[in-house]
């Protein structure tokens, strides 16, 4: 295996790891207005003067907690980078409270476990395995907490919704909060497992080209990835 191909998987899996515990990547809305789905929530978009455009970018903001623009100038970059950094260590001080938090218990599963181990856990050789256990459960919250609280019937079919009231955007900021926390938790997991395989092959190093920085310490840096 190549570092760039390595390199570019870690990414994949800090990328899917991260995005599936936004509740609306693992769902669709499904009603009249929406028969064959609402692509996520992408389809159901706000009027003009509401501060998310679609409900989608709604829960990727956080509820509105975090900007979805991001900057290419250093200074404003810098300035998120930082914020996105403090949350992050803000969300883990207490690891033993977050374990807590996970009720697919990552833990029980993967601490101790092999790499065989752990793929096994994580598919279930194409069962029930923990990958679909944390896609079924970020659907059950978008049941439970995306499309509940909202005006669903636009002024006209196919038009945009009335904006959600501040009591919906503060529940939104709050559940992302708690899926970032037990996001980056469970990532962890990933990469400790990846990087002890990656280690092996001689494929983890420090410094040069690679894109492998801080992989050793997973726990520290997996939260702040869960963040994208």
């Amino acid at each position: 295996v190549e570092r760039r191909s390595a390199s570019f998987a870690l990414r994949m899996v800090v990328h899917i790891v991260g995005d599936v515990h936004q509740p609306l990547h693992a769902a669709d809305g499904v009603d009249a207005n929406h028969p064959g789905g609402d692509i996520g929530g992408n389809a159901r978009r706000f009027l003009p003067d509401c501060n998310a455009t679609n409900l989608h970018a709604l829960w990727d903001s956080g509820g509105g907690r975090y900007s979805l623009h991001w900057v290419s100038t250093k200074p404003e970059w810098e300035a998120m980078r930082a914020a996105l950094l403090r949350d992050a260590r803000q969300m883990v001080q207490n690891r033993t409270a977050v374990a807590a938090m996970d009720p697919l218990r990552f833990a029980s599963a993967l601490e101790t476990a092999t790499w065989e181990e752990a793929v096994e856990a994580l598919s279930m050789s194409g069962g029930f395995g923990l990958v679909r256990q944390m896609i079924g459960e970020s659907a059950g919250i978008a049941e439970s907490e995306v499309f509940v609280g909202l005006q669903m019937n636009p002024h006209s079919f196919g038009g945009p919704l009335p904006c959600p009231d501040a009591a919906y955007f503060a529940n939104a900021a709050s559940v992302s909060t708690q899926r970032i926390i037990v996001g980056g938790y469970r990532l962890s997991f990933f990469l400790r497992h990846i990087a002890a395989r990656l280690r092996r092959q001689g494929l983890l190093v420090q410094g040069g080209d690679n894109v492998f920085f801080g992989v050793t310490n997973a726990w520290e840096a997996a939260p702040n990835a869960a963040l994208h």
